[in-house]
């Protein structure tokens, strides 16, 4: 949960800074009593130059010292009648449902007029109670007056708020559409091309040899994260010092590995040239074995195969 910003978290570090070295904290002027002392400062003779800049500082403040009393008049009325709108609201919803309901039954036309236009009163009530304009006090939707006199004046009073609340709807849907707006370019904007892409493309078997060429693409992948990752520090003559520091300690493990890669190479050679040696012997013993020509098969001797 993130830290509470504005004047009153202003206020309470520099009560907990005060609080611990010892000293008073300094108490922050409000809007009013600057717009008080700028006054009495005007009073004075001052150079024209002067005298602009703190009418106008005056005039800001007063802007300021404004709208703070309407949010305040604001709260405190939403405050005061939430609980009488709560419960109109949930009448009105009520009432809609119900009467939803009952004119899916009804067969007669004249009925189902009537029930859509009690429908279309209802709606409006409800749009009433949602989007009542705020820093007024509340006049309920459903309270009737005792006398027709004063009737009239409710319901001439309630036909302003109802323009004001539809004014306040269409004000607030022109600000959802416009936020939504303002989120669709972020959610759809197009990445950067980074090495990293190039590298996944790359399909593994590139190389006419697969287990070569599968070898080779990753280090090609290995090499090109290297580049693209900002965090892993580069040898070079504008390295920093804690960077080389990190380039050496990796030193032995490339080293290693280096190593083990040549090591594995020497055997493959070495297996290589035994099969070699042992594929010439046997054609040597075959030779000795089998006579070169048929001379030597006719002067056999005739014996008895048993």
């Amino acid at each position: 949960m993130s830290a509470p910003k504005g004047p009153a978290s202003r206020k309470r570090k520099a009560e907990l800074s005060a609080a611990a070295t010892g000293r008073k904290a300094k108490k922050s002027k409000s809007v009013k009593n600057q717009i008080r002392s700028l006054q009495r400062l005007l009073k004075a003779e001052l150079p024209a130059k002067a005298r602009a800049k703190n009418q106008q500082k005056v005039k800001e403040l007063e802007d300021v010292f404004l709208g703070n009393k309407q949010q305040e008049r604001e709260r405190r009325l939403a405050v005061k009648y939430h609980k009488v709108r709560f419960f109109e609201r949930v009448k009105l919803e009520r009432q809609l449902k119900q009467l939803s309901a009952q004119k899916l039954q009804l067969t007669d036309t004249s009925q189902q007029e009537a029930a859509d236009q009690r429908l279309k009163q209802l709606q409006d009530d409800l749009q009433y109670v949602k989007f009542f304009p705020k820093g007024q006090k509340y006049i309920s939707i459903l309270k009737q007056a005792q006398t027709p006199e004063d009737q009239t004046r409710l319901d001439q009073q309630r036909l302003i708020l109802r323009q004001q609340a539809r004014q306040r709807q269409s004000d607030e849907a022109m600000l959802a559409e416009a936020d939504e707006g303002r989120s669709i370019p972020s959610a759809t904007a197009v990445q950067p091309h980074t090495a990293q892409d190039d590298a996944d493309s790359s399909s593994p078997f590139d190389d006419l040899f697969g287990a070569e060429g599968l070898g080779n693409s990753k280090r090609k992948q290995q090499g090109a994260t290297a580049s693209a990752s900002p965090g892993i520090p580069r040898a070079g003559p504008d390295a920093s010092p804690a960077s080389a520091l990190q380039v050496s300690n990796r030193q032995p493990a490339t080293a290693k590995r280096k190593a083990q890669q040549s090591a594995g190479t020497k055997l493959d050679s070495v297996r290589a040239s035994l099969a070699i040696h042992n594929v010439i012997a046997l054609t040597r013993l075959f030779e000795q074995l089998v006579p070169s020509d048929h001379t030597a098969i006719s002067n056999m001797p005739d014996t008895d195969m048993c």
